[in-house]
Parts: structure tokens; C-alpha cells; sequence
């Protein structure tokens, strides 16, 4: 359709404590599912060390699939997403959360990266509907935004599921179900990005990640 938002009784924001939007974009995020507890649980295991500013996707994922044992729900990691991508999700009620590079208004602390819950979108408005624990609820990001900043942390993205719907969220993935083939789409991406705008430092940055994560390590050093 062209616009879709979430819709859950249990869905609710987290704004989030000090360095702390992983934790508490995940908790906001699994709320879809009738979590309850606020983000302290989830910073408890994710950031032991409270001076941590950084949590990685790969140990969100971990958590979901770890930690939370009295819920059915559980979460899956890929790289080189799209917009269309976002929507398809959506559309079909997963709930995503992506890493996308950030350097809010008013204050312009410096560059730093930042979780956005996706909940919604809007093909006429050309809008994405977030949660964001910086700025606030239903904080609404344009489609030309949320490309320009998720590419800086390699368009990877978080999907949140019922493990009954694994299948079907596989099948929605098509080739990036996979996790090396997803590895691969994404070297794809970031190669042809590099090489369409050759000053974009970020497209060389994703295009490395790519080929470490696929064990090319001299490739990557070059």
C-alpha cells in the first residue's frame, strides 16, 4: 500500500537516558510485541559498563534472541537495505530498527550514530514514521533523509518477529534471507556506490565493511 503504520494497544515510546538509544529503541521497538520493561533491562545486559556509548546491532540481535526468553520474539541482522526494503516490512507488520548516522538540531554535538524504530510510512508525504529517543515520538524523517544517513552505517537494519512468522519474513527478504548472500547484495551496493561518486567516504567505508565481513581481508585493506 502506499502507506502503512503499526499498530499494537502495547506500542510505546522510550525516550532514552543518557548515551542510550540502543537500548532504548529496542525496547521500544519489542513494546510491538506486549514487552513491558523499560530500557534499563535491556542497557543492563547490552552496556554493562554505563560509560559505553556504543551498542552494535549484532549484540541487539543477541539480546532479542537471548534474553528474553518469556517472549516468542526474535531478531534477524542484514546489510545493504533500501527504502523499498523498509516498506515491505512495514507493510507487512515487522517491526525495524535501523543505524543511521546523526548530528541533531539545534545543538550539533558532532557526528555519531543513532537507532531510529521505522513504524510507518507514507508514499505521499515521501515520509518515514519513527520512534526516535533523541527527539522524540512519531518524529517523521523524509525518504531522501533516511537514505542519505542510513547509508553511512551500511543500510543495515534490525526485523523484529514472532518465530511463527520466520518463513514468511524469509520469503519477504528473497536473496538477502540468506546472511552471505545478503553480505554480497550489499558489497554489490556499496562497490557501485563507490564507483558512481568516488569522493563518497562512506560508500569506500561500507564497501570494506563488506569485504572483512566476507573474510576478503586484503580487498579490504586496499
Amino acid at each position: 500500500p502506499t502507506q502503512h503504520t503499526l499498530q499494537s494497544p502495547t506500542l510505546r515510546y522510550e525516550a532514552q537516558l543518557w548515551n542510550n538509544c540502543g537500548p532504548a529503541t529496542l525496547t521500544s521497538a519489542m513494546s510491538y510485541f506486549g514487552y513491558a520493561d523499560n530500557q534499563t533491562r535491556a542497557a543492563t545486559w547490552l552496556k554493562p559498563n554505563t560509560e559505553d556509548k556504543n551498542v552494535s546491532p549484532w549484540q541487539m540481535v543477541e539480546y532479542v534472541n537471548s534474553q528474553v526468553p518469556e517472549m516468542d520474539i526474535y531478531a534477524l541482522k542484514r546489510y545493504g537495505g533500501n527504502l523499498e526494503t523498509l516498506k515491505l516490512l512495514i507493510a507487512n507488520n515487522f517491526p525495524v530498527i535501523i543505524e543511521a548516522g546523526y548530528d541533531p538540531e539545534p545543538d550539533r554535538l558532532g557526528w555519531m550514530g543513532h537507532y531510529l524504530f521505522v513504524k510507518g510510512y507514507d508514499d505521499a508525504t515521501q515520509q518515514f514514521l519513527t520512534n526516535d529517543s533523541y527527539d522524540g515520538e512519531n518524529l517523521k524523517y523524509t525518504y531522501d533523509h533516511i537514505q542519505t544517513f542510513w547509508q553511512h552505517f551500511n543500510y543495515v537494519y534490525i526485523v523484529l518477529y514472532e518465530s511463527g512468522r520466520e518463513p514468511e519474513l524469509l520469503n519477504l527478504l528473497g536473496t538477502d534471507a540468506d546472511a552471505t548472500q545478503n553480505l554480497m547484495n550489499a558489497l554489490q551496493k556499496s562497490a557501485q556506490e563507490a564507483a558512481a561518486d568516488r569522493a563518497n567516504a562512506f560508500a569506500w567505508f561500507n564497501l570494506g565493511s563488506n569485504l572483512v565481513m566476507l573474510n576478503e581481508f586484503e580487498r579490504a585493506a586496499v
